[in-house]
């Protein structure tokens, strides 16, 4: 009677958070459209959002005393996010290339950020040394994020600096996007020469005003959604897999993946378009993520988590080791292609096989 109740429950919540999920991932960027936000800092609310899924399940673990599903499901989501995000869209739309700048600021803050966590599981590095030094490093990245290409030259930095910053964070601007500030600016012209042009004007500031509100208010409803559906997923998987799944193996193997199918999506719509750099910094920002809100913030209001068993172990080095084999694949300058695609994707099923095998 349980199983009637339970899988309908499960498949229900799943929905519930790969469709909200979907739907954030969308409405953020139309909004960033509308409200012209840098698209490095759009891409790392995105993945904040896109992340939802993945902190809410680990949130929702740890304030059911489970700390150990909560530590897997950050560290197996962030193992899948670099197996997925960068395996897999390799395979499926190669080469999966990225500007070396772009790949040396995004890898090296996820590179230090995942040693920082590795230390914090370990228990060689206390909760709060942790978060004071997480927000150190991620603080000023976030504020390079927001700022635009032509902000980082008129900044004070050596010209070295300036160029590689300005490569990394700054990006090239869209030819596309030339064109459609063009023609907007052209429109504009045009309306100020009709009649009644000022009304016009009053008119479409108010409709985009209200179209911004309206957009707003449904991501608010969607992370909700999203928050809600992560506890029924945690509580009908945790029910269906009583009995028949060492608990250990809960939050890195099944939370873990399912919960990172909204960040597959939106790389693989990325992968399509060719938008390398995009996906490169979506993996990168949503380990960050996963570590600062999935783990280092509860840390200090739960007191320390530690994973000190052969199957956390396995979890701490093969994240350090992927990480860093990644960023160096990336860091070439030639790509990420199918063939090395594969070995990422062979490297995490590895990772499976052996965590399968400690349990």
């Amino acid at each position: 009677m349980d199983m009637l109740y339970d899988i309908p429950f499960f498949v229900v919540s799943l929905t519930l958070v790969i469709g909200g999920s979907v739907f954030v991932s969308q409405s953020l960027g139309r909004l960033g459209e509308r409200l012209n936000i840098p698209e490095q800092l759009l891409g790392f609310i995105i993945a904040l959002c896109a992340d939802a899924p993945e902190i809410s399940a680990a949130l929702v673990t740890m304030l059911s005393g489970h700390s150990d599903v909560a530590v897997g499901v950050v560290f197996g989501s962030n193992l899948f996010n670099i197996a997925s995000l960068i395996g897999f869209t390799a395979v499926i739309a190669a080469p999966l290339a990225a500007p070396r700048a772009s790949v040396l600021l995004n890898g090296g803050v996820g590179m230090v950020v995942t040693a920082l966590a590795a230390a914090l599981v370990l228990g060689t590095l206390p909760p709060i040394m942790a978060f004071i030094l997480l927000l150190t490093l991620l603080t000023p990245y976030i504020v390079l994020l927001a700022l635009r290409r032509d902000t980082i030259k008129r900044l004070n930095f050596p010209v070295a600096l300036t160029r590689f910053l300005v490569l990394a964070a700054g990006g090239v601007e869209d030819d596309a996007k030339k064109i459609q500030q063009a023609s907007a600016q052209r429109e504009r012209e045009k309306e100020s020469n009709e009649p009644n042009a000022q009304a016009r004007r009053e008119i479409r500031d108010e409709k985009r005003h209200a179209s911004i509100t309206g957009m707003a208010f449904h991501v608010f409803a969607a992370l909700t959604v999203i928050v809600l559906g992560s506890a029924g997923l945690v509580h009908s998987t945790t029910t269906l897999t009583v009995g028949w799944l060492p608990q250990s193996l809960l939050g890195t193997l099944v939370l873990a993946p399912l919960t990172g199918i909204p960040n597959l999506y939106t790389a693989v719509q990325l992968a399509r378009r060719q938008r390398g750099s995009a996906v490169v910094t979506e993996a990168m920002n949503s380990n960050n993520l996963n570590v600062l809100v999935g783990l280092a913030i509860p840390s200090l209001i739960f007191g320390s988590i530690t994973a000190k068993t052969p199957g956390g172990y396995l979890d701490v080095w093969s994240l350090l080791l992927m990480t860093f084999g990644v960023i160096c694949m990336l860091a070439r300058g030639r790509g990420v292609d199918r063939r090395m695609g594969i070995v990422v994707i062979a490297a995490y099923l590895m990772f499976v096989a052996f965590r399968i095998y400690l349990a």
